[in-house]
Parts: C-alpha cells; sequence; structure tokens
C-alpha cells in the first residue's frame, strides 16, 4: 500500500487546528471550577441527546436505503446501510470527508452494488441537508432576526472569500465542466474513454437518485425526522446545565444552525469549530461564554463517544456478516 504522505500532514495539521481551538477557548474560559463543573453535569441528560442523534443517524440510514432502492433493483438491508452509515462516521473522525468514501464502498461490498451510484446518492443526500439547513435558517430569522444578524458579522467572511479555498472551488468547478463536455464529445469513441463516460453516468444516477424515488412522501418524512431528531438532542441537552436549563425549542433550532456550521469544517469530528460555533451562539441568547463551553463540550462527547460505539459495532458485525457467509 503506497501511503501518501502529504495527506498524513494535511489531516494531521486539520487535527491540531482543531486541538489549537478548543485550547484557545477553554484558555480564554478557564475558571478554576471549569473542570468540576465539566464533571457535575447531568451526563444522563448528554446521553439521552445522544440517543436522539443516534435516532437521526437510523432516519438518515432509512432515507439512504431508499434512495439507492430509487436506482439498484433490490433494496439494501436496512442493517448494511445503518452499519455502513456508521462505519463511514467513525472514519470521519480520523480523516473528514473519507467516511462518505468508506459507507459507499462498505454497503457496495456487502450489497454488491455500483460504489459509484452510491457517491451519487451521498451527493444528492449533502444538498438535500443543505437545502434542510437553509430552511432552519429561514425560520429562526423569524425568531432570533437581530442575534443571527450579530452572529454572522462576528464571522469574518471577508477572510474566506480572499483564501484560497475560492480558487479551489473555481478550479474543481472548471475541470468538472471539462469532464462533462469531453465526455459528450468522446460518446462514440472506444477503450478508456468509454470506460470514464460509463463512471459519470453512474454518479449522474446516484446523483439524480431523488427524482426516481417511488415513495416521494416517505423521503420527506424521513427528511423532516432526521432535522427534527437533531433539535430535539439540542433540546434535550439543554438540561446538562441550569443554565443552559432555561432554552427552548427555538434556542434548539439555532444551536443546531451553530453545530452544523461547525461540522461542515474538514476538521475531524467537528473539533473545535463545534465547540466554537455552539459557544457562540449561546452566547447571542445571553449564556455566559463559560457555560456554552460547557455545554458544547459535554454535547460533542456524548455524540461522539456514540459515533465510537456504533462505528466499531458496525466494523465487528460486517467482520461476522462477512464471515458466516464465508462459511456458508
Amino acid at each position: 500500500m503506497k501511503i501518501n504522505l502529504i495527506a498524513i500532514i494535511k489531516y494531521v495539521i486539520l487535527f491540531l487546528i482543531g486541538l489549537s481551538i478548543v485550547y484557545f477557548l477553554f484558555k480564554n474560559q478557564y475558571h478554576p471550577d471549569l473542570f468540576a463543573d465539566l464533571k457535575s453535569a447531568n451526563w444522563n441528560w448528554a446521553f439521552g441527546s445522544a440517543f436522539f442523534v443516534m435516532a437521526a443517524h437510523f432516519f438518515r440510514a432509512l432515507r439512504w436505503q431508499l434512495m439507492i432502492a430509487s436506482i439498484t433493483e433490490t433494496k439494501p438491508k436496512l442493517a448494511h446501510t445503518f452499519n455502513a452509515l456508521m462505519v463511514g462516521y467513525l472514519i470521519n473522525l480520523a480523516v473528514p470527508r473519507a467516511g462518505e468514501i468508506a459507507r459507499c464502498a462498505i454497503l457496495a461490498k456487502k450489497e454488491k452494488l455500483n460504489m459509484v451510484s452510491l457517491l451519487g446518492t451521498v451527493i444528492a443526500e449533502r444538498v438535500i441537508d443543505l437545502l434542510m439547513l437553509l430552511i432552519l435558517v429561514l425560520t429562526s430569522l423569524f425568531i432570533y432576526a437581530d442575534l443571527l444578524i450579530s452572529l454572522f458579522q462576528k464571522l469574518n467572511f471577508s477572510s474566506f472569500l480572499q483564501s484560497d479555498k475560492w480558487l479551489w472551488l473555481v478550479l474543481l468547478l472548471i475541470v468538472f465542466l471539462g469532464l462533462f463536455l469531453f465526455l459528450n464529445y468522446s460518446k462514440g469513441k472506444k477503450g478508456v474513454f468509454i470506460r470514464i463516460n460509463r463512471l459519470f453516468n453512474k454518479f449522474k444516477t446516484g446523483v439524480l437518485s431523488v427524482k426516481k424515488i417511488n415513495n416521494p412522501f416517505l423521503f420527506v418524512v424521513y427528511t423532516y425526522a432526521i432535522w427534527l431528531f437533531y433539535i430535539l438532542s439540542s433540546l434535550i441537552g439543554f438540561n446538562v446545565l441550569q443554565e443552559t436549563s432555561i432554552l427552548g425549542f427555538s434556542a434548539a433550532i439555532l444551536t443546531v444552525i451553530g453545530g452544523s456550521l461547525g461540522m461542515i469544517a474538514p476538521i475531524q469530528g467537528g473539533l473545535g469549530a463545534f465547540h466554537f460555533m455552539v459557544t457562540e451562539v449561546l452566547a447571542i441568547l445571553n449564556i455566559n461564554k463559560a457555560a456554552g463551553l460547557e455545554y458544547a463540550t459535554i454535547i460533542h462527547a456524548a455524540q461522539t463517544l456514540a459515533v465510537i460505539i456504533f462505528g466499531f459495532l458496525g466494523l465487528i458485525l460486517g467482520f461476522k456478516i462477512n464471515n458466516t457467509a464465508h462459511e456458508k
């Protein structure tokens, strides 16, 4: 196996960035009773919050199963779909975004499906989730218009716009456009061009799987259930601390928005970015930053632990299923 040293260095740097954010957050909000408060928090509510997140993941597996069934002859087993999803989340804790590829590879092997098409369904999933996040933002605008404006003013978007990320995004779009035109031009040619064209068509089939879903109503129900359980997870989690226990459902929506933006960052498990965003959101809800950081730390720890447990269970069950198949 060839080791990509540059990739390893990149992921180590991302991890160190996450740790640095956590360090500076704790450094700025440190007080003598901080770790005592973390220890004395009501962790039962934290694990309850993790349970609701796992329920959201279960509905995500159901939705993914529905999407895959629209482009394949047979419906994949829910157990395989859920296990692959959780293993993917587990891998994301080590290598950001690699879990999306891993879960497709695992499910493709177990169910004998085309991995490229599965990647297309994951892309479609992400688009749907971004739309749902936008709906939550628009909903919160009616509830916390002034507070949201305050939050986004604190974020330094100008530095992001001036960074190389936009250049890479434009270059990526140009590459995809060039590949699309090239494949259309070379449809009649044989060899490698035909194979690339087939891969592209399979990927496109996965992306467009949403249009072919047999039960659109169920798809919508699953999608709303995913985000409802995210919100309920945040709402339940407020009870871990006395300072946050006064917050309600609308505050949970805002916290989910902040947490989701933090998890989008290409850092292992949203480390640091999640803590920062949730702390800032709670700050504009008049929760002091020390308590906000405690809440973010506890919730992130409980949910990460759940992902680790179910991710390893998915790996173990996957090996067990494969061994059983070989024995038969």
